[in-house]
């Protein structure tokens, strides 16, 4: 996902940085998702298909609550045997593209560099806010 989401700024950083970047995003997407699927009681999942076409599958489930259907699809790689979730497409949405879009003006602007101090900044945030 981090690689995804940087795109070509990815292929212009070394290991030791993306390997950084990685683990800012991975303890963002943490600090704003983890908090919010705590939340969640009284749903359920319904496994709807899975589409497999060589080493990408897409995962499609229905979270039902009170509220309605929330239609939410896994869209995964396997790689040396696992199958790992390179984004999350939730009523459409891609979770991927909505990063690209957030961090692309950043990195235009500020580069890669100014693009990890937001992260960590962010990151930070989370820390002050938490009991």
């Amino acid at each position: 996902m981090s690689k995804r989401v940087l795109g070509k700024t990815w292929r212009s950083i070394d290991g030791s940085q993306r390997d950084y970047f990685t683990g800012l995003m991975t303890k963002l997407l943490e600090n704003v998702y983890v908090g919010k699927l705590e939340g969640y009681s009284e749903q359920s999942v319904e496994f709807k298909k899975e589409v497999i076409k060589g080493n990408r599958a897409q995962v499609s489930t229905i979270i039902k609550s009170w509220g309605g259907d929330l239609p939410v699809h896994y869209i995964m790689k396997e790689k040396e045997n696992h199958w790992m979730v390179y984004d999350i497409n939730i009523e459409g949405v891609s979770l991927v593209r909505n990063y690209q879009q957030q961090f692309k003006s950043i990195l235009r602007k500020e580069k890669y560099e100014g693009l990890v101090k937001v992260l960590e900044k962010k990151n930070k945030s989370f820390l002050t806010t938490d009991n």
